[in-house]
């Protein structure tokens, strides 16, 4: 029996040690995994501030000129009203010259149209609103009227 004593404890010591050795191999793994992971997070901090840190200077640019153009576009609004309202009155009144010459034009070439040869053979649809003027004038101006 002490033979198998000595065995069995020879085993357990040796069982002892390969556990020791697997725990420290564990050990020594995962402080290599945590050791990498914190290099590559420490250089990605390091690009990620290289990378902010030019953004922030570029910012540090253009902030004053963003105040700069916010104080500007506060003015601009009390200034378009009444530009919005010269332009309202140049087209009414450039479309008011429009109807004055369309009038104008309107009765000069009715005008023409007396001075034009008999025979000149005009157009169906001339002689379509001929025909047309003439009943219109012909017609009693009210049907009950008439006896």
């Amino acid at each position: 029996m002490p033979e198998v004593e000595a065995r069995l404890e020879a085993r357990v010591s040796e069982m002892s040690e390969i556990q020791r050795d697997s725990m420290d191999k564990a050990k020594r793994i995962s402080d290599e995994f945590r050791d990498s992971i914190i290099k590559e997070w420490r250089s990605f901090e390091v690009a990620q501030v290289e990378r902010w840190s030019e953004r922030d200077r570029r910012a540090s640019d253009v902030t004053p000129r963003i105040v700069a153009l916010e104080e500007e576009i506060a003015l601009i609004p009390p200034q378009i009203a009444p530009i919005y309202e010269i332009f309202e009155q140049w087209a009414k009144a450039y479309s008011e010259a429009g109807r004055v010459w369309l009038v104008e034009s309107n009765k000069l070439l009715d005008a023409a149209r007396v001075n034009i040869p008999t025979d000149v053979k005009l157009s169906r649809r001339q002689r379509k609103k001929i025909d047309a003027q003439k009943q219109e004038a012909e017609a009693p101006a009210d049907p009950d009227l008439v006896e």
